[in-house]
Formats: structure tokens, sequence, C-alpha cells
């Protein structure tokens, strides 16, 4: 054993300086896989957990086998009819049909895909460090660094976190077909390759962009390393640099770009291109809403929380949002100015070594463009950190520390206490090996479902207010025991305290007291969440539910409560807001609609009031207001989607000889209603304003038909 390990790093056998190292032997690759697999082997009896739940347990394209569908629609299953993100994987999915395919309802298959996937790109992160550096010892570390590392447990013991795994896959084949077969680590020889060769690398890149949207950095990646295999090319025999590039643009540059442009097309036509911001919450990316100032300083922030938690990671965390991690625009905060400092470093190291160590240069530049499109500064993305992010970019800055780990090992060799300090090196390799790999095992443990996620989230990460209403959400709905649906309460209350415009929060806590049987309690945290969610759809929703439910009431029943609850949260929008809909309920037109004014009177930004005031008016006869109400609420709230079909429906009411366009402003309503979801409701308001449109034809026709007659009547 003693010789193996020596023949693996040891610098005179396979060194990192070496004319002519050996190749990998199999073994290592197996051992290599081997450690993959054991350290995520408790993770094989793990459920679904957070998106494992929506994306294929409760989605219709996966249980029912969808093999066609899902090449043409999100990834992201509708709810309501709109899905939350615009995402397009169909890849990914079709790997969860197979799964479902082969085992219906089970876990088991779907996280043995996991765990084996990720041994693979072990394997394959292994052979490209070999193909970078020439060294059996860097290789060998990276893939023992990248098979145990716990910053990837989200990735492996979480089944969605495949779509990070696959394309994974399909970048690192990319980059092991278009890399020189040999040289990369010596003198580079711009040898000449086969037709086949462009199109094989475009296919993996393909295969990589439908698995997920990140390896579209590739395409960067594959003219730097033209340019730099240019550069370390022998003088007397290379083309000049744009001869060079123009050949590889027509072997590589074309099909990738080809394939690329088909990519963009099916993903269009399934989902449209991108996510709009004002769809991702401030809660989940406050970058959506930063300063200019603060998303310039901001990436630099994550930049070192990520190479902070590859260093450290003791505390691994689900989520990382608002207000755990808040944009900044001050660039000597520790972390940004850590960031800065070492982005810093990495432009110096890529100038200062371009020619005394070009394979460390040529890591640094692909983990610039693996880290480009995750650091939130070009383009915001879904969210503004997560684990699983960093799965691809962690490849290099692995490949970095094994290559540094391996010199430092080597610089050994000539020095007088060599011995001693190699057996130092090889007591703390074993040792961080041995914690990672119990930090890993621990924190499989973790996903196992949505219910030790959410301890283990409530314990670890009390300052993300996403995270105690997922957690606390979690608790009060599926919790087993009645302390831990009390425990979910207080997570919900706390998330309100760390984000009080955050309206699903209050109607969490507005179903949980509904079931609790306090209903003052419940319609107040109902109208919280209407104030800070105007336009949702469970919102809205959930006050037509509560209107039919106290109509159908006594009123003694629960105004004393409703009061009650009035004087408690004086001079408060959403306790007054809640006394309007119990009029509404009632009848007391006259008294709802004071109600409803005198909300927004005191808060005009209550824009539910404004859509309760709408129907107010409405039914009590005065459709022209009810109109001019409404289009001043789907002024203020352009995205929801049940409101433009109401309004649709008020102006089909009205007469169409004092209001000619009203039907078109109807169509209008309902085309917008339809890019935001399809619902049933759209496609009955359609029906009616087509059958509106031809009475108004026939009428117009025959008006003008008796105005003829009327003109040639003597």
């Amino acid at each position: 054993m003693t010789y193996a390990i020596n023949g693996i790093l040891s610098g005179r056998r396979g060194g990192v300086g070496e004319a002519g190292p050996r190749k990998l032997a199999w073994w290592m690759y197996l051992l290599l896989a081997l450690a993959a697999v054991g350290v995520y082997a408790n993770s094989l009896k793990n459920g679904f957990a957070l998106d494992d739940v929506a994306i294929i347990q409760q989605n219709a394209h996966v249980t029912d086998l969808h093999w066609a569908e899902i090449w043409t629609d999100n990834y992201w299953p509708k709810e309501d009819g709109v899905p939350p993100d615009v995402l397009y994987r169909p890849l990914t999915i079709w790997t969860y049909l197979v799964n479902e395919w082969m085992s219906p309802g089970g876990t088991f298959g779907y996280h043995l895909f996991n765990v084996l996937a990720h041994a693979l790109a072990t394997v394959m992160v292994a052979a490209l460090a070999w193909r970078l550096f020439g060294s059996r010892a860097v290789a060998v570390v990276t893939g023992a660094l990248f098979a145990l590392h716990p910053l990837h447990t989200e990735v492996v013991a979480n089944t969605v976190g495949r779509a990070e795994i696959l394309a994974a896959i399909f970048s690192l084949a990319a980059l092991l077909v278009y890399l020189p077969d040999w040289g990369v680590f010596g003198e580079v020889r711009l040898q000449r390759r086969g037709w086949w060769h462009g199109p094989i690398v475009a296919a993996c890149f393909f295969a990589a962009m439908l698995c997920k949207e990140t390896p579209v950095t590739l395409m960067v990646a594959f003219v730097f390393i033209d340019v730099w295999m240019w550069c370390r090319a022998d003088k007397s025999g290379r083309p000049g640099i744009w001869r060079w590039l123009r050949g590889r643009a027509v072997r590589y540059y074309l099909p990738v770009g080809v394939l690329f442009g088909v990519y963009l097309a099916m993903r269009v036509h399934a989902c449209g291109l991108m996510q709009a911001l004002h769809q991702t919450h401030p809660i989940v990316n406050p970058l959506v809403k930063a300063t200019i100032p603060e998303r310039l300083v901001t990436p630099f922030v994550l930049f070192a929380k990520y190479l902070a938690l590859t260093a450290w990671p003791r505390l691994l965390l689900a989520d990382y949002s608002a207000p755990s991690l808040m944009p900044t625009a001050n660039p000597f905060a520790p972390l940004a100015l850590s960031g800065i400092v070492i982005a810093a470093l990495i432009v110096w190291a890529m100038v200062r070594w371009w020619r005394s160590r070009p394979q460390v240069v040529l890591v640094l530049a692909l983990f610039i463009c693996a880290y480009g499109l995750i650091a939130n500064l070009l383009l915001r993305i879904g969210t503004i950190f997560g684990e699983r992010l960093f799965y691809w970019p962690s490849v290099f800055v692995l490949m970095l520390a094994a290559y540094a780990a391996v010199r430092a090992y080597e610089a050994l060799q000539g020095m007088s206490w060599r011995r001693a300090g190699r057996i130092a090196m090889g007591c703390a390799a074993a040792v961080a090996a041995v914690l990672m790999c119990v930090r890993t095992v621990t924190r499989n443990t973790d996903w196992q479902g949505n219910i030790p996620l959410s301890i283990a989230s409530a314990r670890d990460n009390l300052g993300s207010a996403k995270t105690c209403y997922w957690a606390g959400m979690t608790m009060v709905t599926d919790g087993p025991e009645p302390w831990m649906q009390e425990f979910g309460a207080d997570l919900l209350k706390r998330a309100v305290k760390l984000y009080p415009g955050f309206g699903d929060s209050y109607f969490e806590l507005a179903k949980y007291y509904g079931r609790q049987q306090k209903l003052a309690t419940s319609l107040y945290y109902l109208g919280k969440a209407a104030e800070n969610e105007p336009g949702s759809q469970q919102v809205r929703f959930a006050i037509g539910s509560v209107e039919r439910d106290l109509g159908s009431r006594k009123e003694e029943s629960y105004m004393p409560e409703l009061e009650a609850c009035v004087r408690e949260h004086a001079s408060d929008g959403p306790s007054e807001f809640i006394v309007a809909l119990a009029y509404v309920g009632q009848k007391k037109w006259d008294l709802a609609k004071a109600q409803c004014e005198k909300v927004l009177k005191a808060e005009p930004h209550f824009h539910e009031a404004g859509a309760l005031l709408a129907v107010i008016e409405h039914e009590t006869g005065h459709g022209e207001e009810a109109v001019t109400t409404l289009r001043t609420y789907v002024m203020n709230v352009p995205f929801a989607l049940d409101a433009r079909c109401l309004l649709a429906q008020y102006l089909m009411e009205e007469d169409a000889a004092k209001h000619p366009h009203a039907l078109d402003e109807a169509a209008m309503n309902l085309d917008k209603a339809a890019q935001l979801g399809d619902v049933p409701a759209i496609r009955g308001l359609r029906g009616e304003l087509s059958k509106k449109r031809a009475s108004a034809r026939a009428t117009g026709e025959s008006g003008r038909v008796a105005a003829a007659e009327g003109r040639v009547r003597p």
C-alpha cells in the first residue's frame, strides 16, 4: 500500500513538471468512483425533499410518463396555470421519467442514479486534471476532493441536483474532447483532427445545455482555450492568430453555434427565453432590486463566500436568501474586500504565470467561465446564492487546491526535514479526508425528507426569512406532532419579523390559525397577506372563499371576534379590511364600501382593498365606477391574472353604444391574462366575448339596414 501511495504522490514518477508522465491506472479511477459512492451510500434511503416534491413527485409529466411533452414544456410544473420559474431542462426531466418507468413511486432509483452520476463525474474530473497538469498526483487528489467534498451534498443527496451533475458530466466531456490529447502540460502541438471532432464537441455542449443553462459559458471557454493553445505553440510552425481562429470557427464554433441556436429555439417555443425580473421575488434574490453599486460589489461577496464554504464546509444550508445574505455597496466589507483581493490575485497570477505556469492560467480561466453565470454580475438569476450552483465551478477550485498541495509536497524533497514534513502533510491529508467524509455523510441525512430538512434548516439558518417560511410551512402542514406545528407557527412569525413584506408567510399563518378555529386571527393574517402580496391568486381565491363562508354564517357568531381584532390592531389596514370582507358577506354594501374607502384613505397602496371596492360597486349597480376602480387596480398590479379576467367580464357588461371600445379592451385584458397563465376561466370568457362581438355586429348591421331604408323611404 505504501508503494502504491508513493507511486501516486511521488514527484519522481508522474510529478507536476515531468515531460512524459504516466496516465492514471484503471484502479485509481475505480478507487475514486468507490470513494464517491461510499460517502453518499446513506443517501440512497432518502425520500423526496424541497424541490423534489414539485418537480418529480407532483409533476404530471413525470408521474404520467409524458415522454414527448417534456421537450416542449417548462422544467417547473405550472401552479394555477403559471410556472414559478422559466427553466428548460428536458434531458434532466427525461432521466426522471426513466427512473419513474423503472420503479413507479419509488425513490431509491432516483438517488442511485445521482450517486452513480456523481461517481462518473468524479472520474471525469480526475481525467481532466490529468489532461491539464499531466500529473497523477494532481489528478488523484482533485478527484478525491471532488468525490468527498461536503459542499456537493445538496447536489447529490437531493434528487433535483441531478441537473448540476448531468450538466457537469457533458461539460467535462466537451472539454476532454476539445483539449489536445497530450501536450497541455508541455509544449502544445496544434494538430489537426478529423471532421467528426467538432460535431462531437457540439453534441456534448448541446446535451449539457439540455440539462441546465450554466454550460452556455463553455462557448467563451472554447475561444480562450484556442487563444491559449496558439500562444503556447511553437512559433516556427504555428499559423497567424486570425487564420488559426478562423479554422477553429469553421470546425468548432459553427457547429456549437448552430446547436446553441437550436437550443434557443426549443427553449423559446417551450417556455420563453427567461423569466422577467419582476417575477423573481426580492426575498429569493435581493439583487433584482439592488442599486448599480450593489450589483457591482455583491458578486465579490458571493465569490468569497463560495470559496469560504469550499475551504471550511462546516455550516451548509439549503437556502441563503434575504436577509441572511443581502447586497452591499461597501467594497470594504470583510467578504467584499476578500473577494476583490482574491479576484485581483487571480488576474495578477494569470498575467504573471502566463509563461511559467500556463496550466494554472488555463484552469483559472476555466473557473472564471464556469463562475461567470452564477456570479449575478451581468445577469440576475433566480437565486442570489446556492451551494448547488458551485458544483461545476468547484471542479477548477479543487483542481488548483490539489495542484498547490502536490507542489508543496514535492517541495519537501530538497529539505532536511522532508521526511517529517511529508509525514505531517500525509496526516493532515488523512484528517481532512476523514472530516470531509463525516461531514458529507451527516449532511446526507438532512435531505431524507421535508421534515428532517426543515428541522435542520431551522436549526442552522434562523437568519433567512425564506428558510423560516419554508420550514414553518412544512411543519404546520406535515408535522406529525403538535409541538412541530406550534414550532412551525413560531417560525412563520419569525419569517414575518425578518421580512415583513413577504406575503406568503402571512398566508401560511392564516391557514394555520384557520385550522385552529381562530377565525379573527386567521382573517387578520389573510389581510396582511393581501396587503403585501396583491394579485396573488391563492390570496384572492381565499378572499372569495371567506366572503362566501361569512355570508353563510350568522353575524353574531363572528362579528364580536372581528371587532375585538380591530380594537387590538387599531388603525391597521388589514384589520379594517377583514371587517369590509364581513360586510360583503352580509351584503351590507354601504358599510362595506365605506370600510374599503376608509382603508384606502389610510393606506392608498392596499390594492386588494381597491379590488374589493370594485366588486362592491359592481354588485350595487355602479358598473362604470367598478370598471374604473378595477382599471386602477390592474395598472398597479399588472400581473394579477384573475383581476384581468374580472375586468374583462365587467367590460363585456358595459353598454356597447355608450362604450364602443369596451369589447376591445376586454379582449386586450384577456390576452394579457393568457400571457400570465392558461386557466379555464380565460377560455370561457373568450367564448362569451365572441358571442358579444357577434351580437354587436348583428346589431350594427341591423342599424345600418334600418338607416338605409329610412333614407330611401318616400
